[in-house]
């Protein structure tokens, strides 16, 4: 009887390329996998999902005029944001450095 086993590996846990490029990356199974003789492995899917800075160096920065304080200039990290994680940033950035005590 034939039987199948299915791996789902996720390359936001890759390791760092041996090769010291980022066109390739190498995954580590933990554990690893037995094998028997004459098994024969391939790949079935790959999906590479299009990602891009949605927050970069010419839309990061924000002008906050709080009553009571002075102006102030804040910035917005680098990198692709979903609708949480900008939340999550622009949170930390408006309770960071130069938040007013009185707010």
């Amino acid at each position: 009887m034939l039987t199948t086993t299915d791996i789902y590996l996720d390359s936001r846990h890759a390791l760092p390329s041996s090769r010291g490029t980022t066109s390739s990356i190498e995954v580590e199974i933990p554990g690893g996998i037995e094998l028997k003789a004459n098994t024969k492995v391939w790949l079935s899917e790959f999906t590479c999902p299009a990602s891009w800075d949605t927050i970069d160096s010419s839309n990061n920065t924000m002008y906050v005029s709080e009553l009571g304080s002075l102006p102030r200039v804040l910035l917005i990290p680098i990198g692709p944001h979903d609708q949480e994680s900008l939340r999550v940033a622009m949170e930390e950035v408006l309770n960071g450095p130069g938040k007013s005590s009185a707010l």
